[in-house]
């Protein structure tokens, strides 16, 4: 198993990072702990945006 990382999976990492700094910030706002939204969120992100790179041909 490869796991080097290429444009692909980096482009979906990188597009799940961001949806998810953005959704992080909703959230923390809502949640009045601005920092932990974010955290949450970017990991999240992160990891929806890996599952994409590795579901997508």
């Amino acid at each position: 198993m490869d796991m080097e990382p290429d444009d692909r999976t980096g482009r979906y990492v990188g597009f799940g990072i961001s949806l998810g700094a953005a959704i992080g910030c909703a959230i923390g706002v809502a949640m009045g702990n601005f920092a932990m939204g974010i955290g949450l969120g970017v990991g999240v992100g992160s990891a929806v945006g890996a599952g994409l790179a590795r579901r997508r041909p």
